[in-house]
């Protein structure tokens, strides 16, 4: 999403970017040539990618415990929480309403059985837990899945997954990644988190 600038932000940013480059003793970005500057935001860009990726991975919560900190949708709408990894055996759909926790949300359904295993699993011994042995939901959508946050799209709000066993992000059907956008009257690299909310 295009960013609009004032003068005096665009010259504090280039400023700040100056500074910072002048600490790790690079030239100025302004007194670099065109090819120079090509290989420079390559650079920029591939360290915003890596920030945000080890970011996502340190913030990510493990689906089988509880949130560290509530995530609330600013909208009502409909979540999709798929049932199998890789969303291969489609989504449970839950509405929500504007204020609620999704993380809670996402916990509460990923933490009970799964309802085909719930009545024949039971009967089995578990010495440790009286819930029989079974198998949660969370279980079913890969190895290691953490929640890394949610895309909404049209009031769908989709899991951002992370398997931390896996190393993989996946949404739906299909993997993520953090959507990076070029400014040019910057001539940077920024995370475009508008493109994970569309209402």
């Amino acid at each position: 999403m295009p960013r609009s600038w004032t003068e005096q932000q665009v010259a504090a940013f280039r400023k700040a970017r100056d500074d910072s480059r002048q600490k790790l003793g690079l030239p100025r970005f302004e007194s670099l040539t065109e090819e120079e500057k090509k290989i420079a935001l390559v650079q920029e860009h591939d360290e915003l990618r890596q920030r945000e990726e080890t970011a996502m991975k340190m913030t990510a919560w493990p689906l089988e415990k509880y949130a560290p900190h509530p995530f609330w949708a600013p909208r009502a709408g409909v979540l999709q929480c798929p049932e199998e990894y890789g969303g291969a055996g489609g989504c449970y759909n839950l509405k929500f309403s504007e204020g609620a926790d999704l993380n809670m949300l996402v916990y509460r359904h990923y933490a009970s059985a799964a309802a085909d295993q719930l009545m024949d699993d039971l009967e089995a011994t578990n010495f440790v837990v009286h819930d029989g042995v079974r198998s949660a939901r969370h279980e079913l959508v890969g190895p290691r899945p953490h929640v890394a946050g949610y895309r909404v799209r049209k009031g769908i709000a989709e899991i951002l997954f992370w398997d931390e066993h896996l190393q993989k992000a996946w949404v739906g059907s299909s993997c993520w990644r953090q959507e990076l956008e070029f400014d040019e009257e910057a001539e940077a690299w920024f995370v475009d988190k508008m493109k994970m909310w569309e209402w």
